[in-house]
């Protein structure tokens, strides 16, 4: 059995279709969930499936099999059930019940997949601040290191500028070391708990939504393998985002005003999808 699992995982490996077959499950799942109901946790499910072997089958090229099955279970089977959860609901509404759990699942596998010690891993969603596009720091959707996520990125001022181009072409973005390779527009004057990061985008119909990101206290606590991770689990979670109708968890915001001091503040008229 061992030998078994040891040649499935060095085929997935190789095999360059699971990633995208399984982001085409999960985008069958979407389409199909008003017509088919709960069946539709089947393509859902083997896109989980898919997607998570594609990620460990790589990961496992270069560590022991006994690890990588340890791996493989810890990171799927809680999402799948929540996933299964959410995609046997009959409603965008009543999905969106389901969506924090999903999505803290998401985070707690990013963290399982990668670098747990000293990382955090977080989501951004999209709102307005003072009418202008911003990618902010969800208020409940975070793990990890002990710290909060602060950072306000406004698409039209300072870093958030870059962020915003990067995450609009749909791809991930891994920054090894923030002081000897900055990203371009960060403020390296502002303090950061963190000096390696990746961020990926998490998309609703062609449009940015949020942000899926994780970082790390130091340069070399992140590598090119987890950047495949967190693509993928940023994936699923636009999927589980568009089964809900694009919106978000947050329920109590649908616009972040500026006070005069300077800090955000919001209103409470329901859930959104900015």
């Amino acid at each position: 059995m061992k030998a078994m699992w040891s040649a499935a995982l060095l085929a997935a490996g190789g095999a360059w279709w699971i990633g995208p077959t399984s982001v085409v499950l999960f985008g069958a799942a979407g389409l199909l969930v008003g017509p088919w109901g709960w069946w539709v946790a089947l393509p859902a499910a083997l896109g989980a499936a898919g997607a998570y072997l594609d990620v460990v089958a790589k990961r496992s090229l270069t560590s022991q099999v006994g690890d990588s099955k340890a791996l493989l279970y810890r990171g799927l089977n809680p999402l799948a059930r929540g996933l299964a959860a959410l995609v046997a609901r009959t409603t965008p509404r009543k999905r969106l019940q389901e969506l924090p759990t999903v999505l803290m699942l998401v985070l707690i596998s990013v963290l399982t997949l990668t670098r747990e010690d000293g990382s955090r891993a977080s989501f951004f969603q999209r709102t307005k601040v003072g009418g202008r596009d911003c990618l902010v720091p969800h208020p409940s959707l975070s793990t990890g290191r002990g710290d909060e996520p602060t950072s306000n990125f406004f698409r039209d001022e300072g870093e958030g500028k870059a962020v915003w181009e990067a995450a609009e072409t749909g791809l991930p973005n891994f920054c090894k070391d923030i002081h000897k390779d900055p990203p371009l527009g960060i403020d390296l004057t502002r303090k950061r708990s963190y000096s390696t990061f990746i961020t990926a985008p998490i998309m609703f119909d062609g449009r940015l939504e949020g942000l899926l990101t994780l970082n790390a206290r130091d340069p070399g606590d992140l590598t090119e393998e987890d950047v495949g991770v967190v693509q993928v689990l940023a994936r699923i979670s636009s999927v589980a985002l568009a089964l809900c109708g694009g919106m978000w968890v947050d329920a109590d915001r649908t616009e972040r005003k500026e006070g005069d001091d300077g800090r955000q503040v919001g209103s409470r008229h329901g859930p959104t999808h900015r």
